[in-house]
C-alpha cells in the first residue's frame, strides 16, 4: 500500500490501519509497506518512536512482527532494542518468535552464539522510552535494570508486587485503551519473562535451549531408544541446508501452538480471539498458505468460535 505519513488522531489513524491491513493481503505487500515506515523510523531513532507511537510506530512495530521471517539478522537486532515493549502490549510473545528465530540459524553454532548475544545486548541496553512516570520519560533499561536488582537483592512478594504495579500504570495509561489489546498481566509476565531468560541464558546454553525448542522430540527418548542423542552429538556442529525457511506446517502443529500461547475463558473460548485470528493470519502470510487464516470459524449455533480441522 502506497502509505502517506501524516498527523492523524487516534480514531482516525484506526480507519487508517484497518485499510493498510485489509489491502496488504501477502506478504510482499505486508514488507512494501513495512519498508515506508521502515525508511520514516529509520533516522531519529527514539524520539521519533515515542511521537508516533501509538499511531504509525504502533503500525511499524505491528508488521515487523509479522514478516520477521523475512527481515535479515541485522534488521531484526536493530529493531529489537527499540520494538520489544510495543510488541509485548500488541500481545505478541516476543520470546516464542525470536525462538523459532534463532532455531532458523542453529545450523552454525557460532553464529546462533552471535545472533543471540547482539539480541540480548540491545534489549538489556534498550533505551525505548516506555512510558511517562510523574512527567518523566521511563526507558526500558531502567526498568531492567531495576528488575534485576530486585531480583538480586532477594525481593518479597510484596517489593515484587509494587514494581509489577509500577509496570502496569507506566505501560497502559488510560488515555491510550484503544491501542492496548493484550491482558495486562500477560504482557507484564511476558516482559519479565524475557528479562529472565536473557539473564540466565549464557552463550554456552543457548544452543542447546534453542534446540531443544525446535526439536524436543530428540530430547524426550528414553534410554532404550537406540537413536537416544548424546551430549557429545548435540555439541557437535549440524550441517543443513543454509535456506531453513519453513516452507509449511502440520494444521495440527498450529493449533497446539495457539493453545499453548493464548489462554481461555471457563468457557473453554479464546480470551483474546482477536488476537488469536491476527496470529493465524500471520502464519499464514508466513507459510503462504491461506488456508491457515481459516482455520477457526464462528459456529452461529454455538455462538462461539472452533477450530475447522
Amino acid at each position: 500500500m502506497n502509505l502517506i505519513i501524516q498527523k492523524k488522531s487516534i480514531p482516525e489513524f484506526l480507519e487508517l490501519e484497518k485499510s493498510v491491513i485489509d489491502a496488504d493481503k501477502n506478504l510482499d505487500q505486508m514488507f512494501e509497506t513495512w519498508k515506508i515506515l521502515d525508511n520514516f523510523f529509520r533516522q531519529d531513532f527514539y524520539e521519533k518512536d515515542f511521537i508516533w507511537r501509538w499511531t504509525y510506530f504502533h503500525l511499524y512495530v505491528r508488521l515487523t512482527w509479522k514478516i520477521i521471517d523475512a527481515l535479515s539478522d541485522e534488521d531484526l537486532v536493530r529493531l529489537t532494542g527499540r520494538q520489544v515493549f510495543m510488541a509485548i502490549i500488541q500481545d505478541i510473545d516476543v520470546l516464542d518468535r525470536l525462538l523459532w528465530i534463532w532455531a532458523l540459524n542453529k545450523a552454525n553454532k557460532n553464529n546462533l552464539v552471535s545472533f543471540y548475544l547482539k539480541i540480548k545486548t540491545v534489549f538489556l541496553e534498550s533505551e525505548e522510552v516506555v512510558g511517562r512516570l510523574q512527567e518523566n520519560d521511563v526507558f526500558l533499561k531502567n526498568l531492567v535494570s531495576e528488575y534485576i536488582l530486585l531480583q538480586k537483592r532477594g525481593g518479597d512478594s510484596m517489593e515484587e508486587a509494587v514494581f509489577i504495579s509500577k509496570l502496569k500504570q507506566i505501560f497502559f495509561p488510560a488515555e491510550i485503551e484503544a491501542r492496548i489489546y493484550v491482558d495486562q498481566d500477560v504482557a507484564v509476565g511476558r516482559f519479565l519473562e524475557l528479562i529472565n531468560f536473557f539473564q540466565e541464558m549464557d552463550d554456552k546454553k543457548i544452543w542447546f535451549v534453542v534446540d531443544m525448542f525446535s526439536d524436543p522430540e530428540k530430547y524426550n527418548k528414553t534410554e532404550n531408544d537406540t537413536d537416544v542423542v548424546s551430549e557429545d552429538q548435540l555439541s557437535a556442529p549440524v550441517e543443513v541446508a543454509k535456506d531453513s525457511t519453513p516452507q509449511s506446517i502440520a494444521p495440527a502443529e498450529i493449533k497446539s501452538q495457539i493453545e499453548s500461547q493464548f489462554p481461555k475463558n471457563t468457557n473453554g473460548e479464546f480470551e483474546n480471539i482477536e488476537a488469536v485470528l491476527s496470529r493465524l493470519e500471520e502464519l499464514a502470510a508466513q507459510y503462504n498458505d491461506p488456508r491457515i487464516a481459516e482455520m477457526m470459524y464462528f459456529d452461529e449455533q454455538a455462538g462461539m468460535f472452533k477450530w475447522n480441522i
